[in-house]
C-alpha cells in the first residue's frame, strides 16, 4: 500500500508527534484513541471523522483553507493525485482523438 497523509506526516514531525504523540493530544483532550485507530487512518484503511480533522488541524496549525492538503481523499499523496489526474487526461485525450478520426472517416465518406 503506498504510503498514505505524507504532508500530514511530514507536519506531525515538524511539530514534534508522532502517531503515539497524536493519541496522547487525543487522550488529554478527552477524545481518547488506540494507537491501532490512528495507525488505521495514516495508513487510509478508515477515513479520519471531520471533527478529528479539525483537532488535528488545531494542534499542528493548519489554516481551514489547507485542510484538503493534509487530509487528501483517501489520505492519497499529492503526487498520487496529480499522477491520477494526468493519467484520466491522457485517457480523455485518446477519447476525443477516436471521436476526431471517427468524424473524419465519416466526413470522407460521405
Amino acid at each position: 500500500m503506498a504510503r498514505r497523509h505524507a504532508m500530514l506526516r511530514v507536519r506531525l514531525r515538524e511539530y514534534g508527534y508522532d502517531q503515539q504523540g497524536l493519541r496522547r493530544e487525543f487522550d488529554k483532550a478527552g477524545r481518547s484513541r488506540s494507537d491501532k485507530y490512528i495507525s488505521e487512518r495514516m495508513v487510509g484503511k478508515y477515513p479520519w471523522v471531520l471533527d478529528e480533522v479539525y483537532f488535528i488541524a488545531g494542534i499542528l496549525d493548519i489554516p481551514d483553507e489547507e485542510i484538503a492538503l493534509y487530509f487528501p481523499r483517501e489520505g492519497r499523496d499529492i503526487m498520487d493525485i496529480v499522477k491520477y489526474r494526468e493519467k484520466k487526461q491522457r485517457e480523455l485525450d485518446a477519447q476525443q482523438l477516436i471521436q476526431q478520426i471517427q468524424v473524419q472517416i465519416y466526413m470522407q465518406l460521405l
